[in-house]
């Protein structure tokens, strides 16, 4: 785990800092408060150890600003003062445990486990990831019940994938995630740990491809079913390979699409570069003949920037680069008058390179495909509840599942019901109307699901057919009523329906940039992926596009007029309902400054344009399995802190 150490006294701080990395934890220190803010912000944190006494920025100040942020890493503060209102005030402020100085050292230590164990409470003490095991109490890990003797940092890489699993890391996130700032190895050092890595797991009859390597993106962990023993693998059915084979065939299909529209958008736009080379073409003209204006200059400056972020896109990496070999001869008047022939030279190339085709290629492998977040409902394991106190029909509902990929839980009435729901959160409901051992119609549960868990389609399924059912289950927001009696194979075409709406479209990206060409093509690249894009030119309505749409990623440029991608950026981040909105950032700027800047002002990512398309791809689709993982957990939450309410409700309601 990766902790962030604020302190200001040197000889606490380095004993903090001895008995963390003793437990195989890294840690990052600041002396300063405001230090710590911007460590904070820049970097990917699993906890905050905050001291209260700091000599700017005020550890109860720090804390408070951060948890107005949105930031919500677990933060312990440490102090001095112990009175009951200096500890309230901490907690007040954000903090999620508070331990007064001189402490216990095993007690701090401890106090930092629980925190890390709740901030990871959905996992359980002993986590599991096929044969591998990690123990995290004992920082131990086994494959096959063989212990691996590992190095700390190799314990550490290997903690991150099973911690993170199937998201991609690439060397630069391992660095900046297993070392501290003080430590600049090179990303071959990653290479090195990886290989000795998978030597250890080898030795322990692990598969070498265990840890996968996804090309041109970095370092993942494979799928457990993927690393099985071979003889399990040979024991599958035949229906599942033909479904494997059908998956494989499904990726190849959506590459081809997004290849296909990319090809149709370099038609449509490519006149329209052509035209910004022309400009281009005419301020060398006019720099040789010195009638070069200020609004010349600067129109070519933008449209050289953006050649160099879009012509990659469509295949033409080399026009990228003699665009962006323009742009820095057009950073002022000066520089390129001064080299008048090299920049007509670099023009006319970059002309010469347009009038070639382009080569489009999506590497995506099969080992590296990104999973769709719309998957056929029919292949995909769903958890239905059905509500309903018909035993005969509930058993054979429940034996026809196995069959049809369903996890099936069974509550007889309302109440039962809502006990299931506090736990666990179906893709489904199947709701009766009438129940024999209960008063409460089932339109009163519809009425409340609708209020409090609306992402959760209901189906009505029940042997009431009147209108005035059909109507009011309509207003209430059922999604379908179907009538008892029913064939199994009705209720699982329409349960499929449902499914199948309740998903189309569910992910959507909002894209800001003020080049057109870049709009439409990462529209069409994720399309195939099952994601909806909301394309904006024009930066000045952003906000009004945001709160409308509610997007769950937002990508945007740099460069754009009037208002920047960094300056929206920051605007979120300081937005409590937007703070925790995953937010990955365009450019086409290579400097380190740049990038600082980016991760400064809280962005979660930093796409160099011209956009490499399977990056993108998979970069935005972690991101927002991620972020659904986030929300549906906080739905989750409300709902069981408001279940308890809801039989007082209806008591209320029946006298």
């Amino acid at each position: 785990m990766k902790i962030l150490l604020i302190e200001d006294d040197e000889a606490v701080a380095t004993t903090i800092v001895e008995s963390l990395l003793a437990q195989r934890h890294l840690v990052n220190t600041a002396g300063k408060g405001e230090t710590g803010l911007e460590l904070a912000k820049a970097y990917e944190y699993d906890l905050i150890v905050l001291d209260v006494g700091l000599p700017d920025l005020d550890g109860i100040s720090l804390c408070r600003e951060l948890r107005a942020q949105g930031y919500q890493v677990p933060i312990l503060l440490l102090t001095a003062y112990d009175s009951s209102s200096d500890r309230v005030s901490g907690l007040d402020a954000g903090a999620d445990d508070y331990l007064v100085k001189p402490f216990d050292l095993e007690e701090l230590l401890a106090r930092i486990r629980a925190l890390l164990r709740r901030k990871n409470q959905a996992l359980s003490p002993m986590i599991t990831y096929g044969a591998l095991r990690l123990d995290p109490g004992a920082k131990e890990f086994t494959y096959n019940n063989t212990l691996l003797r590992l190095t700390p940092k190799e314990y550490q890489l290997l903690e991150l994938f099973v911690m993170n699993p199937r998201r991609v890391f690439s060397r630069g996130v391992i660095l900046d995630r297993l070392w501290s700032m003080d430590e600049f190895p090179g990303e071959e050092t990653i290479t090195a740990h990886i290989k000795s890595l998978r030597q250890r797991l080898k030795a322990a009859g692990a598969q070498p491809s265990l840890i996968e390597t996804v090309y041109g993106l970095g370092y993942r962990l494979q799928s457990p079913e993927k690393f099985e023993s071979s003889s399990a693998l040979s024991n599958r059915s035949d229906t599942v390979t033909a479904l494997t084979a059908s998956t494989v065939t499904v990726s190849e299909d959506r590459t081809q699409q997004a290849v296909i529209a990319i090809q149709a958008l370099w038609q449509k736009f490519k006149a329209g570069f052509l035209a910004q080379v022309k400009v281009l073409e005419e301020v060398g003209i006019a720099a040789d003949t010195n009638q070069l204006t200020t609004e010349l200059l600067y129109k070519a400056k933008q449209d050289a920037h953006k050649l160099a972020g879009s012509l990659g896109t469509f295949g033409h990496d080399e026009g990228s680069r003699l665009a962006r070999d323009i742009e820095i001869l057009l950073q002022s008047e000066t520089t390129l008058c001064s080299a008048k022939t090299q920049f007509l030279e670099l023009v006319q190339t970059l002309h010469q390179e347009l009038d070639n085709q382009p080569s489009i290629q999506l590497n995506f492998s099969q080992d590296t495909q990104p999973n769709p977040l719309h998957t056929d409902s029919a292949r995909t394991k769903h958890h239905v509840l059905l509500i309903d106190d018909d035993v005969t029909l509930t058993q054979q509902i429940s034996q026809a599942a196995t069959h049809w990929h369903w996890h099936v839980q069974v509550a007889s009435n309302p109440t039962s019901a809502r006990t299931l729901l506090a736990q666990h959160h179906p893709d489904v409901i199947l709701l009766d109307l009438t129940f024999s051992d209960s008063t409460e119609d089932g339109l009163t549960l519809l009425r409340q699901l609708a209020q409090q868990m609306p992402m959760i389609p209901v189906l009505i399924f029940t042997g009431r057919g009147s209108l005035s059912d059909r109507i009011e289950a309509a207003q209430l927001g059922g999604r379908a009523f179907l009538q008892k009696p029913a064939s199994l194979e009705q209720i699982f075409n329409t349960v499929t329906q449902v499914l199948e709406q309740a998903q189309k479209n569910e992910a959507k990206v909002m894209v800001v940039d003020d080049d057109p060409s870049i709009l439409e093509t990462i529209g069409h690249l994720l399309a195939p992926w099952g994601l909806d894009t909301i394309p904006l030119a024009d930066p000045e309505q952003f906000w009004e596009v945001l709160a409308t749409t509610c997007p769950d990623v937002l990508i945007m440029d740099i460069e754009m007029p009037k208002i920047n991608g960094i300056q929206l950026c920051q605007v979120v981040r300081n937005d409590p309902q937007w703070a925790k909105l995953p937010i990955l950032i365009l450019s086409a700027h290579t400097d380190a400054e740049t990038r600082r800047q980016v991760f400064t002002v809280g962005a979660d990512d930093y796409v160099q344009k011209p956009i490499v398309e399977p990056e993108l791809v998979v970069r935005v689709i972690n991101r927002i399995e991620r972020s659904q993982i986030h929300r549906q957990f906080a739905k989750r939450l409300a709902y069981a802190q408001s279940s308890a309410s809801i039989p007082e409700k209806t008591h209320e309601a029946k006298t």
